[in-house]
């Protein structure tokens, strides 16, 4: 055969070879679905798969689906929210065993093997001779010679809606607050409830203010659960629903509130900070900054022009703003990036133990103190305590919590004012007087930072 010929006839095998033809898949709906070995979160957890992944559709056994999971057979939830069947293009295996590897090549590592008269999904890419497959996971690739199409077939019908089953769960009440309806001016609000459980014990709950509960995802349950409200002020409807251990959704209440958050009023400080002076005053004081510092200021200062807590009169403002950046300086340990508590020595003392150590650009500490600081920036702290390290959470609650006296009981006016600047009481508005000499040092030199930079 000539060089031409070959050619010719290499290139019509893989037309041939990849013509996709579609096959019954179950697609997973969600990230993280666990494959168990079988139809019952009882048994054995095989690996996970995730969204928009597609395996091939071995059978069903009640509400699972049970796939081709690398060289074994798994079963996952076949909730519409979880996974569902559909068509996808599948190949079956025809060599005794074969090799998958992690690239479209024998150069690249094998990380398992797939034997003869299995079927996997096909993704559509193709390097060559070889196919990727979904597996066990992952994309991967096997050599195409050793896999045959499978022919069109119709995807399997739907499984008849199981019978409907009462609920032994029912709310009775449910409610945003207090009042018809109530004010509010946070997002992040808890709710109340009271239900009937006929012996049934309450799994999850979900909240939304979609009928539908569109976009909403199950949560553990709490007897006080939160939500954090949609943008813009107006009337907001809560619809909330609870789940038993048996997987049955109680019935449905709804409340609503009126999320009114005013305008902010201008802060003392002038609004704008010349940033080039801002820099050179403060390398003059301190020296170089590394990009990491530099970026950590920059967005302190951005806070700091927007911020409406600081007293109207602009001086008494800039020398209130000296003390949060020395506060800063020193609480973070001069990086001007939200940190973690250092060691684990004193959190085991604290209302919730180390789960809530401190955090921040001033070490929030203590359950109740991020329960606290959840209202105010408007995300559940208390569940999610490493988010009080993001810093558009941790400078409101630093700001917040100084000017309001959140933290010790004092805040920052108290001590500096239009009638004093007393920076070395004024720690006690963050830590008694620990370290009260050093950072007062340091809100001299950030006062002489702001008096000559801010336009």
């Amino acid at each position: 055969m000539n060089k031409t010929s070959f050619l010719a006839g290499a290139i019509l095998w893989l037309a041939a070879s990849f013509t996709l033809q579609a096959g019954t898949a179950v697609q997973v709906n969600v990230s993280g679905l666990n494959v168990r070995s079988g139809p019952s979160t009882a048994n054995t957890i095989l690996g996970q798969v995730w969204n928009a992944q597609k395996y091939s559709y071995e059978g069903r056994s009640g509400s699972w689906n049970m796939i081709r999971f690398d060289n074994r057979l798994g079963y996952v939830y076949g909730g519409s929210n979880y996974s569902s069947t559909t068509t996808a293009h599948l190949g079956t295996i025809t060599a005794s065993a074969l090799n998958v590897r992690s690239g479209p090549g024998s150069n690249y590592g094998a990380v398992g093997q797939v034997r003869n008269g299995q079927r996997f999904v096909l993704t559509g890419s193709t390097s060559g001779s070889w196919l990727e497959i979904y597996h066990g996971g992952n994309k991967r690739w096997v050599y195409g010679s050793y896999v045959r199409q499978e022919s069109s077939v119709a995807p399997p019908p739907p499984p008849p809606p199981p019978a409907p089953v009462a609920s032994p769960i029912n709310i009775s009440f449910f409610s945003l607050g207090s009042g018809s309806p109530t004010t509010t001016s946070s997002r992040f609000i808890t709710t109340r409830h009271f239900y009937q459980s006929n012996g049934a014990t309450v799994r999850d709950y979900r909240m939304s203010e979609n009928a539908n509960f569109s976009g909403a995802f199950w949560r553990s349950y709490t007897s006080r659960p939160s939500f954090t409200l949609s943008a813009g002020n107006g009337t907001k409807r809560v619809y909330i629903q609870f789940r038993d251990t048996s997987l049955r959704p109680s019935n449905t209440r709804s409340d609503s509130i009126v999320l009114s958050i005013p305008s902010p009023t201008p802060a003392g400080l002038a609004r704008s900070i010349n940033r080039t002076k801002w820099f050179n005053n403060y390398r003059a004081i301190w020296g170089g900054l590394s990009q990491s510092k530099l970026d950590g200021i920059n967005f302190l200062l951005a806070n700091i022009e927007r911020d409406t807590r600081p007293d109207s009169n602009a001086a008494v403002a800039r020398r209130q703003l000296a003390y949060v950046m020395a506060t800063t300086k020193h609480e973070v340990a001069d990086t001007y990036q939200p940190i973690t508590e250092f060691g684990n020595r004193n959190c085991p003392r604290y209302d919730g133990g180390c789960t809530y150590k401190g955090r921040g650009y001033v070490q929030l500490t203590h359950r109740y103190n991020y329960e606290r600081m959840s209202d105010v920036v408007g995300v559940d702290l208390v569940a999610n305590p490493e988010r009080a390290l993001e810093p558009n959470i941790a400078y409101p609650v630093m700001s917040y919590g100084m000017f309001n006296g959140s933290f010790t009981g004092v805040g920052v006016g108290r001590y500096i004012n239009s009638s004093q600047t007393d920076y070395w009481n004024a720690r006690r508005v963050v830590n008694g007087t620990d370290k009260a000499s050093l950072i007062q040092g340091y809100a001299n030199n950030f006062q002489s930072i702001f008096d000559n930079s801010v336009n």
